[in-house]
């Protein structure tokens, strides 16, 4: 009876539809898998991080335009001057 806990089951890799163990492909071709796995990995994070950076801009924007958009002191004097000039 053997122990399952204690065999390591080797890795399959598919490289162009075709199942290789790990053991049976050279060194060059292991580290080209895990600089692409790398390079993989990196893209779907700077995808991320892009999604963020144009969540902020967008919302740095708005702050940008609502502040420009709000009432200065000047034009809530001249209202409040039409408004009184109105009333004569």
């Amino acid at each position: 009876m053997s122990d399952n806990k204690n065999e390591v089951q080797e890795r399959t890799i598919n490289i162009d539809g075709k199942d290789y163990k790990e053991s049976e492909l050279p060194n060059t071709v292991i580290n080209n898998i895990a600089i692409l796995s790398d390079i993989n990995n990196k893209k779907m994070l700077t995808s991320i991080d892009l999604d963020k950076l144009n969540i902020l801009s967008a919302t740095y924007s708005k702050r940008i335009s609502d502040e420009m958009n709000k009432p200065t002191e000047s034009s809530k004097e001249e209202d409040k001057t039409f408004e009184n000039e109105s009333k004569n």
